[in-house]
């Protein structure tokens, strides 16, 4: 994938609090749609509540980040 393409995917989305996260995708997980990875992060996306939720964690950081798609983009 591109960069520019690349840029467009992530821009679709919206940062949400790990609270907020954990809270839709509940105790049971849902099955992945889609996941991969980079040089210092991984990613995971699921369908939850009709909604694509995408997680990424980073190596580096530490730190795992949530975003839900923002249908109005």
């Amino acid at each position: 994938m591109k960069a520019d393409q690349k840029t467009r995917e992530y821009s679709r989305y919206i940062e949400i609090t790990e609270e907020a996260g954990k809270t839709l995708l509940g105790e049971k997980l849902p099955s992945a749609f889609d996941l991969g990875d980079g040089e210092f992060y991984e990613w995971i996306s699921y369908i939850v509540k009709g909604v694509k939720m995408k997680i990424v964690y980073n190596y580096i950081s530490n730190v795992t980040q949530y975003y839900l798609e923002d249908i109005n983009a």
